[in-house]
């Protein structure tokens, strides 16, 4: 774990870009259902999710994201399988989820 932890602290972005080997790691474990993406960010987690038959559901409050999150889902063919809400992660369903995912720094939790 301290292996991910530095890497965070040297990769930190605005929108908390995850590493793809890590987005590649939690996904090799994942099985078909749903999954919450809280603060999905740019929405690699989602795609990646739909891209294992999971159903992939991001919270996100910043509209650039969410555009670019539909739209990579889209061009992926995985559009029937991501939803992007404009919503606070905050205010999040969790009941639906098999699976959630929360990539969170300390300033925001």
């Amino acid at each position: 774990m301290e292996r991910y932890d530095k890497l965070y602290e040297e990769t930190l972005h605005p929108f908390g870009k995850e590493p793809t080997f890590l987005v590649e790691e939690v996904i090799r474990y994942l099985r078909a259902g749903d999954v919450i993406d809280l603060g999905s960010g740019d929405g690699r987690l989602l795609i990646a999710s739909a891209k294992a038959d999971a159903f992939a559901i991001g919270y996100e409050i910043n509209p650039f994201l969410i555009l670019i999150s539909k739209l990579h889902a889209y061009l992926k063919g995985l559009g029937e399988r991501v939803e992007v809400k404009n919503e606070s992660f905050w205010k999040a369903d969790l009941k639906v989820a098999d699976i959630i995912f929360v990539y969170g720094r300390k300033k925001t939790m």
